[in-house]
């Protein structure tokens, strides 16, 4: 049986719709400074997943890389997702691929415990097939907050961390993007119609650069 689905993701604008990325660096953003240099992605082992268990993607590791902008708190960069159960059409078993932009933002309840983190937002498209539902296609329009750390060290090694709360939602609901709020969220439809499905992306990403740079926050 044939399913054809659209995954809104919303990561914070992995990608919330009509949200428009802001390009320029501001004091009220931490900084990514690292030279402009491009990093590489490892680890990422996780799951893609909707709130109603409708179905799940797991994923063992990844591989990628991220481009940091000099003196700015933009990036993009793209990943590659290995041993999942499921692949982008076109790519080989196990592997789906994405590119993404983003932008460094800040979360906390209060403003003297904001903590640096990435507003992610993919660039195009990713039709997955899962084999055991028959074609899925993934529309990822979405956007993802996810955990940067560590804050004003000098390191080649920074820790991305996309996270689920208990519920299942992501943890990361709300973050500050030069003083703005951006809310974001994973949405699913199925067949293209009826109701959205909420979801959620739980990975850890290794970034790691050949020279040492700070995460101004």
């Amino acid at each position: 049986m044939r399913f054809l689905k659209t995954l809104g993701i919303a990561l914070i604008a992995l990608l919330a719709v009509g949200v428009t990325m802001v390009a320029t660096a501001s004091a009220a953003d931490p900084l990514f400074l690292f030279a402009g240099q491009t990093g590489s992605i490892s680890e990422g082992k996780g799951t893609l997943s909707t709130l109603s268990n409708f179905f799940q993607i797991t994923c063992e590791k990844s591989a990628g890389s991220v481009a940091a902008a000099n003196d700015s708190d933009t990036f993009t960069g793209e990943i590659e997702f290995k041993e999942c159960t499921g692949n982008s059409l076109g790519s080989p078993a196990g592997v789906i691929k994405f590119k993404f932009k983003g932008l460094t933002c800040l979360w906390g309840t209060a403003e003297t415990e904001l903590k640096p983190c990435a507003y992610i937002e993919a660039t195009e498209n990713v039709h997955v097939e899962l084999g055991f539902f028959g074609l899925i296609d993934f529309l990822v329009k979405s956007s993802q907050a996810c955990k940067l750390s560590p804050d004003g060290t000098s390191t080649t090694d920074l820790k991305m961390a996309c996270e689920k709360s208990g519920g299942g939602d992501q943890l990361l609901t709300s973050v500050k993007d030069l003083g703005a709020t951006l809310k974001p969220e994973i949405k699913v439809l199925e067949n293209h119609s009826g109701s959205e499905t909420m979801g959620a992306i739980a990975s850890t990403f290794l970034i790691t650069f050949a020279k040492a740079g700070t995460l101004d926050g």
